[in-house]
C-alpha cells in the first residue's frame, strides 16, 4: 500500500504509515477531511463524524443537526427581542404614567417602617417605640401612640380603624383609631414578633 501524504510503500496489511502516522488507505477507501477516519469511496458521509463526503450530497444526519441549530437560534433570537420588548413597553407604561407628589413630612428621625391602611386614607410611621398616624390627603398628623417596646411590625385591620403593633418583647398592641386608644395588650411570645396581620373580616 502506497502512502498518500509521503509516497512510501507499504505491506497491505498496514493500516498506517509509520512516517507520517496517516491512515493508508485501500483501493477503495478514502480519508475524511475532518476526523482523518479511512472511510469508504462511495460513503456519502463519515460514520465517526458524520461530515459528509459526497458532494452535492448532504446526509440526513447532518442536515438535521444543521437545520436544529438554525431553529435554536432564531428561537432564541425571537425570545430575546420579545423579553427586551416586553421591559421597553413596561418602561414606556411608568414613564407616562402620571406620578405625582402627593406631599411630603419631615420626620426628626429615619422612619423604621411605613404603612399604608387598606384605603389609602392613612399613612403609619414608626420611629422606635412611637407610631405616628397621617391623613395622605394633606398629611395632617391624625394621632400619636407610644408603644412599651419597640414596634417591629404593623398592620392595619381591613376597615382602617384598628392598628395592630407586633413589638420587640413578643407582645402584640392593639389600637383604635382615629382615637389612638389602645384596646388591648397580647403576650404573643418571648421573641420579637415580625409579622401581624389580621383576617379578612377583622
Amino acid at each position: 500500500m502506497k502512502c498518500p501524504y509521503c509516497g512510501a510503500e507499504h505491506p497491505e496489511n498496514a493500516r498506517f504509515c509509520p512516517v507520517t502516522g496517516q491512515t493508508l488507505l485501500k483501493s477503495q477507501e478514502r480519508v475524511c477531511p475532518v476526523c482523518g477516519v479511512a472511510v469508504q469511496a462511495d460513503w456519502p458521509y463519515c460514520q465517526a463524524c458524520g461530515a459528509p463526503l459526497q458532494k452535492h450530497k448532504i446526509p440526513y444526519p447532518y442536515l438535521a443537526s444543521m437545520v436544529a441549530g438554525v431553529l435554536s437560534i432564531l428561537l432564541g433570537a425571537y425570545f430575546t427581542w420579545g423579553y427586551f420588548h416586553t421591559l421597553a413597553e413596561t418602561a414606556d407604561t411608568l414613564r407616562s404614567s402620571a406620578w405625582r407628589d402627593a406631599g411630603r413630612i419631615s420626620l426628626k428621625e429615619s422612619p423604621d417602617l411605613l404603612l399604608y391602611s387598606p384605603d389609602g386614607a392613612m399613612l403609619a410611621s414608626v420611629q422606635g417605640e412611637r407610631i405616628s398616624v397621617y391623613t395622605t390627603s394633606d398629611m395632617r398628623l391624625v394621632t400619636r401612640l407610644k408603644a412599651d417596646a419597640t414596634v417591629r411590625s404593623l398592620q392595619f385591620s381591613p376597615s382602617g380603624d384598628l392598628l395592630a403593633a407586633g413589638l420587640e418583647t413578643g407582645h402584640v398592641e392593639l389600637w383604635r383609631l382615629p382615637e389612638g386608644v389602645l384596646l388591648r395588650t397580647i403576650a404573643w411570645n418571648s421573641a420579637a414578633v415580625l409579622t401581624v396581620d389580621f383576617s379578612s373580616d377583622g
